[in-house]
């Protein structure tokens, strides 16, 4: 977790030259990082609450602050500290005064305050997370100095944290509507993305932001990164909960293993190579599954199931090993990852015409909805559709005109249509299979032998879809766990929330304060908060009051959270996930 670079380079490099920018008089400089607004957040939520979690701040300062300041920098001899960076600098920008760097090595502490909101505060765009100033005339040039790497460490775990909150209210309100509780909705939304992140690092603190909203993950950094940086004994409290699962390659490996092994013991070694019939695969399969079941009789195994025929492993292979799946002391999760999943969870939808008087008139009425074309004179038409909450096919003549647009319909005959398992989909199958219970909400629950978890592609949109069908038919919204992957933790930005830090106020050397502020005609929306700043609650919410004295600046809702070298007001994972929740 820890790579001890010298921290000097942790920044643009147009703030090197910042320190001879600057006006003559000015000592000290205060800034704040602020998530400005939600509008990029609400175009990919639309159900976003316009909640933002903060989160990442205490990593960043230990991480930052003081591993790499340290042990990149003021523990180094002061020569060798500087040489590191002049050799580098020098060539890139030209001869580089690494004076001021000097005089900050002198001092063996970084000259700085931060104030923070408590970790876990769940705020609304335009409160500042934290403020950050020096503490020392002449290190004024250090407050901005910092904004490259602060910023840099913060704003993905603090976005990450407001998207699994997201996730998190969307899995509340369908398991309270279709179960009445939140039972097992901490472990709904399982984190998959690790293979997709940037970087070991960045997947841990992606991860950790993840976790504060859910117990699901695969990703174990995070729990390193947590354990390390909140203060958090994972030995006696655990932040998250993982099971024991299958990937393709153990799957394939294990079926070709069985047909080989079969087709040596039918004297068949010359089809040793030759691809193996669907009938071998669905052997092999069940061959897998069977050794599987027997070596682990007890717990939670995911069993990734669509190497071959998902819908035939479903339909032959299930039923097959039924009794031993409902004696096992633990519960059997089929995991599809291939395909549309809203459809492979939940079915595909047939057009309800029970709105018409009999199935002629259904059959009909569908037709003429098809919008159909064709260079031919005419065509035989399938559909099919729902009627009176049963099932129904219809075959029809349909003839063109010269334009091929239908002129001539005729239903020929309409007849009760068996649905297949891919129509029916994975929960509703599995079902049929093992049935379960009605819960008093009046909605079905697997039994608890048996479950299903999708973890490719999965969105927010895709997530409350399928939410929506189960509900729709009368599923519980629990019978499906999710793994959300790279895509959903990497469609972010800094601009997903507008964070940014800005200076607010500046102090001159005859104690003189002076409250700046930005507001671009071009963007109204990046105008800043001016002076000193100050958060208090009214009516459980945060409110900035901005300009306000330096007395008043030290009372609300900031607490210093580092100052000169010096953590203080730390907190615990725990800690952050209860504010959050509270």
């Amino acid at each position: 977790m820890n790579v001890v670079a010298n921290p000097v380079g942790y920044s643009d490099s147009y703030k090197l030259s910042h320190i001879r920018l600057e006006i003559p008089g000015i000592n000290m400089i205060y800034s704040n990082l602020t998530p400005r607004n939600t509008h990029y957040m609400e175009s990919i939520y639309p159900d976003f609450d316009g909640k933002i979690v903060l989160f990442g701040l205490q990593a960043a300062l230990k991480k930052i602050l003081i591993n790499q300041w340290n042990e990149g920098f003021f523990k180094l001899p002061k020569s060798q500290a500087i040489a590191d960076m002049k050799r580098i600098l020098d060539p890139y920008i030209g001869e580089y005064d690494m004076s001021h760097f000097e005089e900050l090595h002198d001092l063996g502490y970084l000259p700085i305050e931060i104030k923070a909101l408590k970790e876990g505060s769940v705020i609304k765009a335009g409160i500042p997370y934290f403020t950050i100033k020096n503490t020392l005339p002449k290190f004024e040039w250090l407050t901005n100095y910092l904004e490259t790497i602060l910023s840099a460490e913060v704003w993905k775990p603090m976005t990450i944290a407001t998207i699994s909150r997201q996730f998190r209210l969307l899995a509340n309100e369908y398991a309270i509507k279709t179960t009445g509780s939140i039972a097992g909705v901490e472990f709904q939304n399982h984190d998959f993305s690790m293979r997709g992140q940037d970087s070991a690092e960045a997947a841990a603190a992606s991860g950790a932001g993840w976790l504060t909203s859910t117990m699901g993950t695969d990703n174990v950094p995070s729990l390193m990164w947590i354990e390390q940086y909140y203060n958090q004994d994972l030995g006696k409290n655990p932040v998250a909960g993982s099971v024991t699962a299958s990937e393709h390659s153990l799957a394939t490996s294990a079926i070709q293993f069985f047909i080989t092994k079969k087709r040596k013991e039918n004297n068949e070694e010359s089809l040793i190579d030759k691809p193996a019939t669907p009938e071998e695969l669905n052997q092999g399969e069940l061959d897998y599954l069977n050794y599987l079941l027997d070596k682990i009789p007890a717990g939670i195994m995911s069993y990734v199931a669509d190497s071959y025929d998902y819908w035939g492993f479903l339909s032959y292979i299930l039923p097959k090993v039924k009794n031993k799946i409902m004696s096992r002391s633990g519960k059997l999760v089929v995991r599809p990852d291939t395909g549309n999943p809203v459809d492979v969870t939940c079915g595909i939808e047939f057009v309800d015409m029970s709105h018409e008087s009999d199935l002629h008139s259904a059959a009909v009425f569908l037709l003429y909805q098809m919008n159909l074309t064709s260079t031919k004179s005419e065509e035989t038409i399938e559909n099919k559709f729902i009627w009176n909450n049963e099932y129904y096919k219809f075959t029809a003549k349909v003839g063109f005109d010269a334009y091929g647009l239908p002129e001539i319909y005729a239903v020929l005959n309409v007849e009760k249509y068996e649905r297949t398992t891919e129509e029916k989909g994975t929960v509703e199958t599995l079902w049929e299979i093992f049935g379960g219970k009605v819960n008093e909400k009046g909605y079905k629950v697997l039994d608890e032998h048996i479950g299903m978890i999708y973890g490719d592609g999965i969105t927010y949109q895709r997530e409350k879809e399928i939410f929506e069908r189960l509900e729709a038919k009368g599923f519980a919204s629990t019978n499906v766990v999710f793994g959300v992957g790279s895509y959903t933790m990497n469609q972010v930005t800094r601009d997903t929330l507008g964070t940014a830090i800005k200076a607010t106020a500046v102090k001159m050397e005859d104690g003189t304060l002076i409250p700046i502020y930005k507001d671009p005609k071009t963007d109204h929306k990046k105008k800043s908060a001016r002076g000193l700043l100050k958060i208090v609650k009214e009516n459980n919410e945060f409110v900035l009051i901005d300009n306000v004295t330096e007395e008043d600046e030290q009372t609300g809702e900031l607490n210093t959270v580092f100052k000169d070298g010096q953590l203080f007001n730390e907190m615990t994972f725990d800690e952050v996930k209860q504010n959050i929740w509270s």
